[in-house]
């Protein structure tokens, strides 16, 4: 005759429900900030490969428009310009053979392009104006003219740049799509990626600068 033992089936008690509940909040709280950075730095990165390709846009540039380098803006008397499409990423974006196919078409495309900075489209506060680069008017005032309307103007040429990979030539700038080295005010900034911000020189490469490591370009 056999006997039928019962087996006892025991769940987990609260204590031990709890103690895997602090163990995966611990391990949340350890890695969300990581993950964070993470994220971070592959925004900082994509920032930068958009400046590389600014340069080389740049480069194509000045080889078809004689060695001159777009100015920071177009005149305002000229006809067809309205606002934004005379600034200088709008010159590059032309020349190199994008459409004018009307206001908001053209707007998004610039919106999503290599123009623009992804965190200032992510945080919500890209404008077609405000695309979160600047083009450093810092040349043009060393060079030429200190005169507002000159320096706006003004299509550099490129081989008055005696030191291409040490001269800075666009970069992360807020609330301005110029900025300049000699007026803090307009400086890059430098504060973006992780406490960086991102650089493009007149050679065409790009890097990551704290503030205490930049140093004013040479002219």
């Amino acid at each position: 005759m056999t006997t039928d033992k019962s087996k006892s089936h025991a769940g987990f008690t609260l204590i031990e429900l709890l103690v895997v509940i602090s163990i995966i909040s611990l391990l949340i709280a350890i890695l969300l900030p990581a993950l964070g950075k993470a994220r971070e730095s592959a925004v900082a990165i994509r920032c930068a490969a958009n400046l590389r390709q600014m340069g080389t846009i740049v480069q194509i540039y000045t080889s078809d428009f004689n060695n001159h380098l777009p100015s920071m803006q177009l005149p305002a008397a000229l006809p067809g310009k309205v606002g934004w499409d005379r600034y200088w990423f709008s010159q590059l974006m032309f020349g190199m053979g994008v459409q004018r196919s009307g206001g908001a078409a053209i707007q998004a495309y610039l919106r999503s392009s290599i123009f623009s900075c992804p965190v200032l489209v992510r945080n919500g506060i890209w404008t077609k104006d405000r695309t979160g680069y600047g083009q450093n008017y810092y040349f043009v005032r060393q060079l030429i003219s200190s005169n507002w309307t000159i320096l706006r103007e003004t299509h550099l040429r490129r081989d008055l740049l005696i030191k291409p990979s040490s001269q800075l030539s666009h970069g992360d700038r807020l609330g301005e799509n110029h900025m300049t080295e000699h007026h803090a005010p307009q400086y890059p900034d430098f504060e973006r990626h992780n406490g960086s911000g991102n650089m493009l020189y007149f050679d065409g490469h790009a890097k990551s600068l704290k503030r205490d490591a930049y140093t004013t370009s040479p002219y």
